[in-house]
This record gives structure tokens, C-alpha cells and sequence, in this order.
């Protein structure tokens, strides 16, 4: 794996642009190399990660294929903090955020879960969140939550779930963006994360993500009370009582359950 390969790799595409055979053999290639740290180092010291974003206008053929790769190479590189800095210079968020404002194409099956992946592993960068607020990705992801149901597939809706525990985390304004339901909204993002729960109580990285999604939604006292409408601190109780082998599970369920229970007491407190 080297800089001039990974210059090379991408160049073939570029001289080839009307053959989507060759431009799928290039991500290929680059997706197999961002599986490992010096595959991510080398593809972020060349200038692929720009021609990538090109390509996302100019690929030929299914445009969902090319989302598809590029996602997954983006998702790669950005596991890797060292990558950060080259991530944000390409520009490849705002390139992959304009698709939840598209209508064209419809991102759907194992797009949608390499696409939402890596819309999940960008919005740890906080770097992202303005561009991903302006390009509506707040209400792309509420509604693909709200849509669930048996449509996506768990690592999809957990893949979701994280971004939103992402944008939760740093920023209240959107949190309350996410819950506070709009007047004549039938939208009520909190009973929508309660079933999903409760019809995925048997995937254990679905679990996490809802555990995680709730630590950060509990932060807020307004949020804290609605949660405590639809009984969340009984699911915490049961994610500790059945995954008690798995701290990654019990951990946030934990610290969401005394983000509850702290709330619970200041308010008898304030009656009192």
C-alpha cells in the first residue's frame, strides 16, 4: 500500500469515466484497503478522499453503487482520529450530506446501512454538525426512525440512532429539535424509540444504541420528563438484568437510569 498506488488507483477511473466496471473495481479496491489503519493513512495522505467526492457527480452508472463505496471508505478513514484533519479538508461530509436532501437517488437497503454508517462516523467529528443541520439531517434521520417499523434493518436503525445520540450530545437545541413534537405532527419520536426497543430487545447493538441514544437525551430536564412518561427506566432495567455480560450495554444504560432517577428526586424535592 503506498501514496502513488492510491493515486494510481484513482486515476484509472478518471481516464476510464463512462465505464462503471472499472470505477467499481477502484472503490473496491480502496474500500478493501480502508479496513486497516495503514489502508486509512494512505488514502488520506493521497488525494483519492477529493476524487472520491468527484466521483459522486460524475459515476455513470447506479449512483446508489458509488454512495454505497464511498461510504464505506469514508466510514473507515473516519474510525481513525489521525484521519480527521483530511477528512474534514476533502469536503466528503457536505458531498455525502447532500443526499438527505435529494430526491434522487432513493437510498435504500445496503446503501442506506453503509451510507448511515458513515453519516454516523462523520458526526463524531464535531466539525460536521453545522453542515449536517443545514443539509436537514435531523429530519432525514427522525424520519427514517419514525418509519422503522419491519422496513430497515437493525444495523441501519442502530446506525441511526447514533448519529442522533451524536448531534444530541453536542447540541440541546437540537435536541429538543428530535423530541419536542410540532404542532399537528403525528411524529412522537420517544414511543417510536420505546417499540423499537422492545421489538429489537434480542440485538444486542440495537440495544446499545438506544442505551446510548437515552444517556444523551436524559441530559435535559424537559426531555428527562417525557422519558420518564414512557417508562424508560423500566427497558434500562431490563437491558442491565439481561446483558449483564456486556458492559458496552449495561454502562450507558446505567448512567441513564441515575440521570432519571436524579431528575425524579429534585422534582419531589421541589414539591416538597
Amino acid at each position: 500500500q503506498s501514496t502513488w498506488g492510491c493515486e494510481h488507483i484513482m486515476s484509472i477511473p478518471e481516464q476510464f469515466s463512462q465505464s462503471e466496471t472499472i470505477m467499481f473495481a477502484a472503490l473496491q479496491v480502496l474500500h478493501i484497503m480502508s479496513c486497516s489503519v495503514q489502508g486509512t493513512r494512505v488514502i488520506c495522505q493521497a488525494r483519492p478522499l477529493t476524487r472520491l467526492v468527484r466521483l459522486l457527480s460524475a459515476y455513470p452508472g447506479d449512483l446508489t453503487i458509488a454512495i454505497k463505496g464511498v461510504s464505506w471508505i469514508v466510514w473507515g478513514c473516519a474510525a481513525y482520529s489521525e484521519n480527521k484533519k483530511a477528512l474534514l479538508k476533502s469536503k466528503c461530509h457536505d458531498a455525502l450530506f447532500n443526499f438527505m436532501t435529494s430526491t434522487k437517488p432513493e437510498i435504500d437497503g445496503l446503501a442506506l446501512e453503509a451510507y448511515s454508517a458513515a453519516l454516523w462516523s462523520l458526526l463524531s467529528l464535531n466539525e460536521t454538525l453545522e453542515s449536517f443541520n443545514a443539509h436537514g439531517g435531523i429530519k432525514w434521520c427522525v424520519n427514517k426512525l419514525c418509519e422503522s417499523g419491519s422496513q430497515y434493518e437493525p444495523r441501519v436503525m442502530r446506525n441511526i440512532c447514533m448519529i442522533l445520540a451524536n448531534v444530541v450530545e453536542a447540541d440541546e437545541a437540537s435536541a429538543y429539535e428530535i423530541v419536542i413534537v410540532p404542532t399537528g405532527s403525528n411524529r412522537e419520536v420517544l414511543k417510536v424509540l420505546h417499540d423499537l426497543y422492545i421489538n429489537n430487545r434480542d440485538n444486542p447493538e440495537l440495544v446499545q444504541a438506544v442505551a446510548q441514544f437515552v444517556v444523551e437525551l436524559a441530559s435535559y430536564k424537559e426531555i428527562n420528563s417525557q422519558l420518564n412518561t414512557f417508562n424508560f427506566q423500566q427497558l434500562l432495567r431490563e437491558m442491565q438484568l439481561f446483558y449483564q455480560a456486556s458492559p458496552e450495554i449495561t454502562e450507558p444504560a446505567t448512567v441513564a437510569m441515575q440521570k432519571l432517577e436524579r431528575f425524579q428526586l429534585e422534582r419531589r424535592l421541589t414539591i416538597e
